[in-house]
């Protein structure tokens, strides 16, 4: 079976976010057990071609009278998963999420349907992913130029976040080719439709990345307007979780520590915290309780909560630890905080996969408090990490962190307030000074549970074989 995977990142060429792992692990799973899965994303100015192995294919290929762009090839690296890179001018000067998102992504989406001819490759399916190319099988189901030679294929549209929809006026449609008679009854007010809304109804199939939030969506305010366009699908939407990587996340391997270990020799992980605290400043004490947190600092993320809960958590022998960037006003608050706090909180707000990675292994829990939550990649670095996860019970965090005594993978708040969060940090802290012995075998549990990747594929293979 032969996929075509069409999305805005994918690590480790463009990253902002959990679709760009996503985009690079499930793709390489799918590849193992027999799909010929390509990736296609844009070429921006800012990927070195020779960082990377990139090669061109073919270059000045026209996609309408006044526009042609260029296509680079290379593989996701430990594999061999072809990708493939849209060069235009349309990509310059921005990054991923930055300047004209509507122009750069529906080119994106447009030059999915003709690469295939460039490279001589011809898949049976398309998958799209978010509204950033949710307009696949707009531009396939309701363009002329494209419409009869794409009969035959079938289009996949997987939802990581449906906060956001992609709104786009009627005329940018309608000056591509896309025929506003086929598009006209999901207009919103103001002449708009959005990106995501027409993909959920051109798409054959449409996923979600766990079983909770597609089960929010559908019947909470989570569902950001959608919900009854996604109850339209009925059983072709689905949530199938996400995994990761494990190749690439390995504390055994992973050469950002300063001191590798495993589930079964945790004496690496206690270096692994006195170098963190002293890489960032704060006193070096095995004592002390570590929490990390890797985040877009965004009001979704629930740092509201968490600086409500600073003072009362800062009473306790407890370090924070947070890395992450996004809106200035809760940026400007930590730093403040970082200020008022400086023994007990560190703030780093550049985004540093390698420094990540040293949190994930130097502390001792790590905070999810997500106002809501697609599904959550970062619990699950966490886990395989040793790094014992604190979440907001909602989305993708209520099907990965449990604090059932039987299968306890971390500590959950039901609600969402800086109480609860409070409630969850104190009885996490409680468990690691009070009750060592069951703090490392809950360690030693979460390091060895699967959520990678090879665990999910089996729900991807049904959904699949639906199509063809």
């Amino acid at each position: 079976m032969k996929i075509l995977w069409i999305a805005s990142e994918a690590f480790p060429f463009a990253k902002a976010g959990g679709l760009g792992d996503v985009s690079n692990g499930l793709a390489k799973s799918l590849k193992k057990v027999g799909y010929d899965i390509r990736i296609l994303i844009p070429k921006y100015d800012w990927i070195n071609s020779a960082n990377y192995n990139l090669e061109l294919v073919s270059d000045n290929v026209p996609l309408n009278k006044e526009n042609t762009f260029s296509v680079w090839q290379s593989f996701l690296p430990k594999s061999r998963v072809p990708i493939y890179f849209v060069e235009s001018e349309v990509f310059e000067g921005a990054d991923i999420y930055e300047g004209d998102e509507v122009s750069k992504f529906l080119f994106l989406s447009e030059t999915a349907l003709v690469i295939p001819q460039v490279i001589g490759w011809e898949p049976e399916i398309f998958h799209a992913n978010d509204w950033h190319t949710a307009t696949v099988p707009v531009f396939a189901k309701a363009c002329h130029k494209y419409s009869s030679i794409m009969s035959d294929k079938r289009f996949i549209l997987t939802i990581h976040n449906l906060a956001f929809q992609g709104p786009i006026p009627l005329f940018e449609y309608e000056s591509r080719g896309i025929e506003s008679s086929a598009i006209k009854r999901f207009v919103d007010e103001g002449d708009s439709a959005r990106a995501l809304r027409l993909g959920i109804h051109f798409s054959d199939r449409v996923t979600t990345v766990s079983p909770t939030y597609a089960r929010e969506v559908k019947e909470t305010k989570w569902g950001f307007g959608l919900q009854e366009d996604l109850k339209t699908k009925g059983d072709k939407f689905v949530g199938i979780l996400n995994g990761i990587d494990f190749e690439e996340w390995d504390p055994v391997t992973d050469p950002s520590l300063v001191r590798n270990y495993s589930a079964k020799s945790l004496e690496g992980k206690k270096k692994c915290k006195s170098a963190l605290q002293k890489e960032l400043g704060l006193p070096v004490d095995k004592s002390v309780f570590v929490v990390g947190l890797v985040a877009r600092i965004t009001s979704q993320k629930g740092f509201d909560i968490l600086i409500d809960a600073l003072p009362e958590m800062f009473e306790e022998e407890i370090q924070l630890v947070v890395l992450g960037t996004g809106e200035p006003d809760i940026e400007s608050k930590l730093l403040r905080a970082s200020g008022e706090w400086e023994d007990k909180l560190a703030v780093f707000l550049k985004y540093d996969e390698t420094r990540s990675r040293r949190i994930y292994a130097g502390s001792d829990a790590f905070l999810i408090p997500s106002r809501f939550e697609p599904c959550g990649l970062t619990q699950m670095y966490a886990m395989r990490y040793g790094s014992v996860p604190i979440a907001h019970r909602v989305g993708g965090l209520a099907d990965t962190v449990f604090e059932s005594e039987r299968n306890q993978t971390g500590f959950v708040f039901e609600n969402y307030s800086s109480e609860d969060l409070y409630s969850a940090v104190f009885r996490a802290f409680c468990t690691f000074r009070e009750k060592r012995v069951t703090w490392t075998k809950l360690v030693t549990r979460i390091m060895t549970i699967d959520n990678s990747w090879e665990s999910r594929i089996q729900s991807w293979k049904e959904l699949l074989e639906t199509l063809i």
